[in-house]
């Protein structure tokens, strides 16, 4: 049957190229010629099954289009989620501020006042933590030795340690584990306005990884430390500390 209509249309164009016409005689112009044409060539290659037409239905354009609005979607929202991994935080934190700290993204904006006690952002609520102020050094510690091998850091050439205590305290009746390793809250320290990233380390009193038992009643020294030039360092006038965990990222004020 395709066979038949494939003829018949070769037939009728044959007509149509030597200007034989049934009924009254139909001049055309050069484009409306080369429609017919463009038209017929397109009949014939839809009934042929080794070409393909130019015909398009437009349902299938439809599903291409939104197949590749989809697939845009999804690049935008893979995207988004590296960034939030990458980050500390998730995908939808990420996009909500683009940035640390409840909407506090450059110098001079306010902080909100968190909702909750730093404890509770790290995730240790049964604990008091307090921040106690900060050092600027070359090294911490200053000196600790532990089966002859020291542990500490020392600054690069050029830059300084600022050193920030946070005092962490058992004020139940009882003897309590602290371990904030588990929780693994993510930390930044805002200087001056300017963002800061902490330096990883293996200290015992790393608040980020800080895992003992403080008796009842006791506290414990814990510190985070970050490294900076020499000239950022000695010039901190506001400082501040994002905590990143289950319980949110809030941004706490610790000199103004």
């Amino acid at each position: 049957m395709k066979r038949i209509t494939v003829f018949a249309l070769l037939i009728m164009i044959s007509l149509f190229s030597a200007g034989c016409v049934f009924g009254d005689h139909v001049e055309l112009d050069d484009e409306n010629s080369q429609k017919v044409a463009d038209y017929s060539t397109d009949i014939i290659s839809k009934h042929n099954k080794y070409s393909n037409s130019r015909l398009v239905d437009v349902s299938e354009v439809r599903k291409e289009y939104q197949k590749q609005i989809d697939l845009e979607a999804k690049k935008k929202n893979f995207i988004a989620m590296q960034r939030g991994a990458a980050e500390g935080g998730t995908a939808d934190e990420t996009s909500s501020t683009d940035g640390e700290g409840q909407g506090s993204d450059g110098e001079g904006d306010a902080v909100p006042v968190p909702e909750i006690s730093l404890a509770e952002a790290i995730d240790i609520p049964e604990f008091d933590v307090k921040y106690t102020g900060f050092d600027v050094a070359v090294s911490y510690p200053d000196s600790t030795i532990s089966d002859n091998i020291v542990m500490g850091m020392t600054a690069a050439s050029g830059d300084k340690l600022v050193v920030v205590h946070f005092l962490v305290t058992n004020t139940s009746d009882r003897d309590m584990e602290c371990d904030v390793l588990s929780v693994k809250p993510q930390f930044r320290l805002r200087v001056n306005g300017e963002r800061k990233t902490l330096q990883q380390t293996i200290l015992e009193n790393d608040l980020s990884k800080y895992s003992s038992v403080i008796p009842a009643g006791d506290s414990a020294d814990t510190v985070l430390i970050c490294e900076m030039s020499e000239a950022d360092a000695d010039n901190i006038d506001t400082l501040s500390l994002i905590v990143r965990s289950a319980s949110g990222r809030p941004e706490y004020v610790l000199e103004e």
